[in-house]
């Protein structure tokens, strides 16, 4: 490492003395902005003892007057360290990366020649915002596509730049939330609108103005031009009159048509959708819908399993109502007895969320249950004493839930107060636009307004519906939000949108289903009264990953066929064994997790003693024998891109998010832990889970106790 000297990058005699350009530079380190000017930069000698001279970048850095170190490889210069900050400080895995006009830079400094006006970005342990719109002269009543982009780096160590959610707009002095990445501006005057993007731990994009065009009316015929028109016959043509161009009205409904298409064009073959999730909500909105849900049906006649969640049942138990389905009996599995197993002491679910209270009170007056059954007492207390101060429930969405499922039992006390309120959050939090930030919660407020049995006309704002905002996000391939969005993402935000734009809340779509004879509402736990309804479901859990679960066991199928095997195999070694001994050995259901965790980290069955020692350690959420330096090597990366600084494998909470990434261990589960690192999950990669090989860095997040720096 040598201390640059900056009197030897002085412009040498002569024509070089003459060069000069004019860039802004701007260095940022963590939170801290070291420089951020306009820069005259002069040419200097390409190296220390070279007598060529260019306009480079290391130039401008030399000539910004921060104090630098730099090393060579051969005639390359690299920077070391910038105004006190120096690469690997304290072996803490940040490095100095540079950009040029948001290209990432990927050549030595002094080998980029700069240009006139260009943009030239150092930064330190911080990534830049990329801010693009759709269209940067709307005109006005028109919508603007606002994406915000942050810069990564991905497994392989390419450039990305990745959806910003989770972030935020700053619209001409005012702060918007922007939860995707995408966000959609109704442009409502012709004055302009400057933007910039801002996420915290990234550097905020460049500003960017829009500005729109103003409204062309055409100025009406005389009306004796009219009458003419009307007697001699008009084709409609492009017409005789001045006055500039007549602009179409936008459309005021979804094209459901268009839409169910879309959602069809991402139907796997065997009717599933990207993920069992978005596989529910596809089943619900085809359903609204009425022609298309056949096959999605005879997939979910099969019973997949929809997660391990109490809101996992519950969205499956909506699925299967919706499509004529009777959740009791239509499955394998009794999705009502697994909402009412997990009602006890007055609530439903985890004690510290409401969204699964608000889920099992709706589909539950679905299923036979009246208001004054016991049931409701606790979910419904639960419910009404989480409503916040600001009348809501934390969110649109929940809130707009929380609308329908309080209808459905609005005699009783408490219910009717609590609606009127929730109505007022959802009129406070209503955009200008006549949206509610997004397509998701917008898609949900509308149900939430049908349910309440208003009209989206008394909701205008602007002169603009809620479902006219809806409407303006539909792409022309029928799809909702923009096509840069993340298409699973689409897929989602498109099966929300659908009973919206059919004007149906959730009400409308489930059907309902009586109790089965012999239940009892009034027991507290009504899932224990169930059991000879359906003899199977108490084998349900057992089964599950017999099912083609696509979200969480993607690999058991194949891991089936190699126990199989084995099991074959230890038969004909062992002719005297117990065959008994050697099934329960192989076959105990809780080492099938372990056993596909096992397979995917090491790429092979295990073969011996040693290695179902170790199967049983990852069921167990124990550290197995074995190593797999690559698979360890590849957690280090997810690491890094979901904390932003490289792994201490001396700290034990980094040492356990790269052990449970690598290896799949499956500790004890908290499922409010893991609901939180799933929307972790979603924030970083921008989609939900696909694969085991998610599931792993969602268990990772929830259970390492890794924390950005």
């Amino acid at each position: 490492m040598i201390l640059a000297v900056l009197a030897i990058f002085f412009p040498l005699p002569g024509k070089a003395e003459e060069e000069k350009i004019s860039i802004h530079l701007k260095v940022a380190a963590g939170e801290e902005i070291v420089y951020d000017n306009t820069l005259e930069v002069l040419a200097c000698p390409e190296t220390a003892d070279s007598a060529t001279s260019t306009l480079n970048a290391m130039c401008a850095i030399m000539q910004s007057g921060l104090e630098s170190d730099w090393s060579y490889w051969g005639e390359s210069a690299f920077l070391d360290s910038l105004s006190g900050y120096a690469n690997n400080s304290g072996g803490n895995g940040i490095y100095w990366q540079w950009f040029s006009d948001l290209e990432y830079g990927q050549t030595a400094l002094n080998s980029h020649i700069l240009t006139e006006e260009e943009d030239l970005l150092l930064s330190y342990g911080v990534n830049p915002l990329k801010l693009e719109i759709s269209e940067s002269a709307p005109k006005v009543n028109a919508t603007s596509t606002i994406s915000l982009f942050e810069f990564g780096l991905d497994e392989n160590w390419m450039p990305v730049w990745n959806p910003a959610a989770e972030s935020a707009l700053n619209i001409n002095g005012a702060a918007y939330n922007n939860p995707t990445g995408n966000y959609e501006l109704f442009i409502s005057t012709s004055s302009p609108y400057i933007i910039y993007g801002e996420r915290a731990g990234c550097i905020n994009s460049r500003s960017l103005t829009i500005t729109p065009l103003p409204l062309v009316v055409e100025e009406e015929p005389e009306q004796e031009e009219e009458e003419e028109e009307q007697n001699h016959g008009s084709s409609g043509g492009g017409g005789s009159y001045g006055g500039g161009t007549v602009i179409p009205p936008a459309p005021s409904n979804i094209d459901s048509i268009k839409l169910a298409n879309f959602l069809l064009a991402n139907q796997k073959e065997n009717g599933s959708m990207p993920n069992i999730m978005i596989t529910d909500w596809t089943a619900i909105a085809l359903a609204a819908e009425g022609g298309n849900a056949e096959k999605i049906k005879k997939y979910l006649l099969t019973d997949p399993h929809p997660g391990n969640l109490l809101t996992d049942y519950e969205r499956r138990a909506m699925a299967l109502m919706s499509l004529r389905v009777n959740p009791y009996n239509g499955t394998k599995t009794n999705y009502i007895s697994k909402i009412t197993e997990q009602y006890a002491n007055g609530q439903s679910g985890d004690a510290e969320n409401f969204n699964d209270d608000i889920f099992a009170i709706l589909i539950l007056r679905k299923a036979g249950y009246t208001a004054e059954d016991a049931i409701f007492t606790g979910a419904l207390s639960q419910l009404l004493s989480a409503q916040r101060q600001d009348n809501g429930w934390g969110s649109v969405d929940l809130t707009a839930a929380a609308i329908e499922a309080l209808l459905s039992v609005r005699a009783r006390e408490g219910a009717e107060n609590a609606i009127t309120r929730a109505k007022l959050y959802l009129k406070e939090k209503q955009g200008q636009d006549a949206g509610f930030g997004n397509s998701f919660s917008t898609s949900w407020a509308l149900q939430a307004i049908y349910a309440l049995g208003e009209n989206e006309n008394d909701w205008k704002k602007n002169g603009k519906t809620p479902l006219e905002f809806l409407t303006s996000l539909q792409d022309s391939d029928g799809g909702l939000d923009s096509p840069a969005t993340d298409k699973n993402t689409r897929v989602w935000a498109s099966a929300y949108a659908l009973p919206a734009g059919l004007k149906k809340s959730w009400t409308d779509i489930l059907m309902d289903f009586p109790l089965p004879a012999g239940m009892n509402p009034e027991n507290e736990n009504s899932g224990t009264n169930s059991e000879n309804i359906n003899a199977e479901s108490e084998q349900s859990d057992k089964d599950d990953d017999k099912e083609g679960n696509e979200d969480e066991e993607p690999q058991v199928e194949e891991a089936d066929e190699d126990l199989e095997k084995m099991i074959l195999g230890e038969k004909i070694s062992n002719p005297g064994e117990d065959e008994t001994a050697l099934d329960k050995k192989f076959r105990d259901q809780a080492l099938r997790p372990g056993l596909s965790a096992y397979s995917l980290a090491f790429g092979r069955a295990p073969e011996s003693e040693a290695d179902w020692e170790d199967v049983i350690k990852i069921a167990s959420g124990r550290w197995p024998g074995r190593r797999n330096e690559d698979r360890e090597a590849a957690a280090k990366k997810k690491f890094l891109k979901i904390y932003r600084h490289e792994a201490d494998m001396d700290d034990p909470h980094e040492n356990a998010f790269i052990t449970i990434a690598a290896y799949g261990l499956l500790p004890a589960r908290k499922l409010k832990d893991e609901s939180a690192a799933l929307k972790s999950f979603i924030a970083v990669y921008g989609r939900t889970p696909e694969n085991l090989e998610d599931w792993n860095i969602v268990r990772a997040i929830a259970y390492s106790g890794a924390k950005r720096r």
